[in-house]
């Protein structure tokens, strides 16, 4: 099956939510979009997959942070210890941390930081 990856930025989508609140956790949802940026002027990209069928299939929020001690770098999610990558299989899982690392080479990030429950095992990842 193919897979199409979009991006939201500092913005809500109801599709995202029911798609996190199935799969992922409260702090997927893209609600912390508008309090990150509003309380922090941070920016938070919201990575998803939608099948061909339209149908959400993963999930990857990241915020672009910056800090004297720790240079440029992506944090999903920050200010909590969850919010790593969410999707039906290591596939998705796969284009989601590459958009990511995509994203973070626009910005001039100097790393990324995924905040997994679990050990993320067999992905291809450039």
């Amino acid at each position: 099956m193919e897979y199409k990856i979009r991006i939201i930025i500092n913005s809500r989508d109801d599709r995202i939510d029911d798609y996190a609140l199935k799969h992922g956790t409260f702090y997927h949802q893209t609600a912390w979009s508008e309090i990150v940026k509003k309380v922090f002027n941070h920016d938070t990209y919201y990575f998803y997959a939608i099948d061909n069928k339209d149908k959400v299939c993963g999930l990857l929020p990241v915020v672009n942070l910056s800090s004297f001690i720790f240079g440029k770098f992506l944090v999903s999610v920050p200010y909590f210890n969850y919010g790593g990558v969410v999707a039906d299989n290591n596939q998705i899982k796969s284009l989601l941390i590459n958009c990511a690392i995509e994203k973070a080479k626009e910005l001039d990030a100097d790393h990324i930081e995924l905040r997994e429950t679990i050990k993320l095992d067999n992905l291809s990842v450039r």
